[in-house]
């Protein structure tokens, strides 16, 4: 509960804080200190500048409301009050308590991957020297992944954020005659350029596996098999802008280079970007999204890239289409592209509201290709790896029940070649516990 008690009148407004009261100017109050009581963890400043209570401000009273409903609302404190010392403002705050670990289990369904479980761990603070230590798996029948990562938010007391990251999968796809593992450690330094841009800086290494290849499978695939070591260098941009537009508008951007199988044999470089727009046309009413997505691998000592690194395209990455069931493809077995481009837009209106759960749903449509191949000799030599417009149209809708959203979709190809693989309908519904 809060001491705070505060009257405005067109002349005066009274304050009566901690049983005492005054009478100031129209103007507002200025306090003569601001003392903060009961914070261990912050400074006085810190706090102060959390919700901008400031000494020098001259406050009326919706402005000494609105910092104590944030500070109140802050992650850091479970009770806030106001008081006065004379003219100083006294600030009373109850620290809540602070947990370093953090515990997440959730499951997911959907027409990519069906049922998949994921659990994810978090310490904070990890030997209370301020790390963060991260483990995620996640399981489902084509997928097994496990992530573990350790980061230090002030590396070298630089300001920087590193640490290392180490990823380990299994990946065996219904529809591929082929299966393939991949472990990744990768040291990585995080610069930010700005409060919502950043450039992260990794150098690691990558081991592949590709096995139990199907032996009436694509001579191209066939070639590919075995293990492959590939240390690696990357460079990744993230920004995030809000221009200044007749309507609200967030822009973000992702765009990275990537130099794989430095001095091994398979020298690569990828390239990979995507730009995402989020208008809000009319404010609760209708948005629009306009993404634009594209990545090329590029050899650079001769050798044919291999299919783990190539590019596929459908599922949820392209609406319409089977996962993995458009490009290149030989003896009915698509080979993935070293190239490929997408772009997807979409509107989003609330529709209505049925046992309070929330309806919205929009039009979209997906246009692309992916394309490429350095070696095309299959079992038709060559392959057709020319880029190959795909385009579908669709509808979507999201059901919020509660925290559990239910995303459906039908999309329609519009243009599409007689060898790839359809799908008109997509669900996703995920829960956490």
């Amino acid at each position: 509960m809060s001491n705070l008690f505060l009257k405005g009148g067109t002349t005066a407004l009274m304050m009566v804080l901690g049983g005492f009261a005054w009478s100031q100017p129209a103007g507002g109050v200025q306090f003569s200190g601001i003392d903060v009581r009961g914070n261990t963890r912050l400074s006085d400043a810190e706090v102060q500048a959390l919700c901008g209570l400031d000494v020098s401000r001259t406050y009326q009273s919706a402005d000494l409301k609105a910092a104590m409903q944030c500070l109140g609302e802050s992650e850091e404190y479970k009770a806030v009050s106001f008081d006065t010392e004379g003219r100083a403002l006294i600030v009373n705050v109850e620290e809540a308590p602070q947990y370093t670990g953090l515990l997440d289990v959730s499951v997911t369904a959907d027409t990519d991957r069906g049922l998949s479980g994921r659990i994810f761990i978090e310490d904070r603070d990890l030997f209370d020297q301020g790390l963060r230590a991260s483990g995620e798996l996640e399981v489902s029948r084509e997928e097994k992944t496990l992530d573990l990562g350790l980061v230090d938010p002030n590396l070298f007391g630089w300001g920087y954020e590193g640490g290392i990251a180490l990823s380990y999968g299994q990946y065996a796809y219904d529809e591929a005659t082929y299966k393939f593992d991949r472990l990744t450690a990768a040291p990585f330094i995080r610069v930010p350029l700005s409060e919502n841009q950043a450039l992260t800086f990794r150098a690691g290494v990558q081991l592949d596996e590709v096995y139990d290849i199907n032996p009436a499978t694509s001579p191209i695939l066939l070639s590919e098999s075995g293990k492959r070591t590939s240390p690696f260098v990357s460079l990744q941009y993230t920004g995030l802008f809000e221009p200044n537009t007749a309507w609200p508008t967030r822009i973000g951007v992702d765009a990275s280079q990537t130099f794989l199988g430095l001095g091994e044999d398979q020298l690569s470089s990828i390239t990979k970007a995507r730009v995402r727009m989020l208008s809000e046309v009319v404010p609760d009413r209708l948005s629009f999204a306009l993404e634009l997505e594209g990545g090329h691998i590029e050899s650079l000592d001769g050798e044919a890239t291999r299919v783990v690194d190539r590019f596929f395209l459908g599922g949820s990455k392209f609406r319409g289409f089977a996962p993995r069931g458009l490009g290149p493809i030989d003896g009915g077995h698509f080979l993935g592209g070293n190239t490929y481009a997408v772009i997807r837009a979409e509107t989003n209106s609330p529709i209505t509201t049925i046992a309070g759960a929330a309806i919205s749903g929009g039009v979209f449509t997906d246009i692309g290709a992916v394309w490429g191949l350095n070696n095309t000799a299959g079992f038709t030599n060559p392959v057709d790896d020319d880029a190959q417009l795909r385009a579908s149209v669709g509808l979507s809708v999201t059901i919020q029940i509660g925290e559990v959203p239910l995303n459906l979709y039908y999309a329609h190809p519009l243009e599409r070649e007689v060898q790839d693989d359809t799908q008109s309908f997509g669900l996703a519904i995920s829960t956490k516990f």
